[in-house]
């Protein structure tokens, strides 16, 4: 797509993130509110039919390695601290949905869900990842991670991504929707609370 977006580096990270557009939109959302919701906007319109939203835009590194790399799913949580007009929300809930569908079919573990591998936390330079090596190295971001090594940061982070679905369909009059997503983060949040 054609929308701008801010690169948070110029010389390393020139691609658009998603975890960096979800918060530079929310600093944008003070100085020109339009770029904010471009910023969410142009992470949306590069979703693959899938519902897959890779990690970052591909254009300038590491597009063989992250190539199925996804990140922490903050996009509906952004949206709403934006507080956009209901048709950008209508634009953005299909896109949305189907994020979801893909997390949860592809980073479920169990009855909860893990990382692919450490780059996709948002954590990659901490020493939780300490088994795969030094930390920020390489191996951390592209190893692949233990099957079934269930993250409590991601169950969260999906449970609240339901949560902020269910809030995007009540706003939208999607009954439907707002109850299976409702039903849905009571069901993750019991089975974190499960865990204890």
């Amino acid at each position: 797509n054609d929308l701008s977006f801010t690169c948070p580096s110029r010389f390393r990270f020139k691609d658009q993130w998603v975890w960096d557009s979800c918060f530079i939109a929310l600093i944008w959302k003070y100085l020109d509110y339009d770029q904010a919701l471009n910023e969410i906007k142009g992470l949306l319109l590069r979703q693959e039919q899938d519902g897959f939203i890779c990690l970052n835009s591909r254009k300038y590194i590491w597009y063989d390695a992250v190539k199925d790399l996804s990140q922490a799913p903050v996009i509906s949580w952004t949206i709403l601290e934006l507080s956009p007009p209901k048709d950008f929300l209508e634009f953005a809930f299909p896109y949305l949905v189907n994020y979801y569908k893909w997390l949860k079919k592809n980073r479920r573990c169990g009855d909860l869900f893990s990382f692919k591998t450490g780059g996709e936390s948002g954590t990659d330079n901490s020493s939780r990842w300490d088994v795969l090596g030094p930390a920020g190295g390489d191996q951390i971001y592209f190893s692949p991670l233990n099957k079934n090594l269930i993250c409590i940061d991601l169950s969260a982070q999906m449970c609240l991504f339901s949560k902020n679905l269910t809030r995007i369909a009540e706003i939208l009059g999607k009954q439907d929707e707002r109850k299976r997503f409702e039903q849905e983060s009571k069901q993750i949040e019991q089975k974190i609370k499960d865990r204890k």
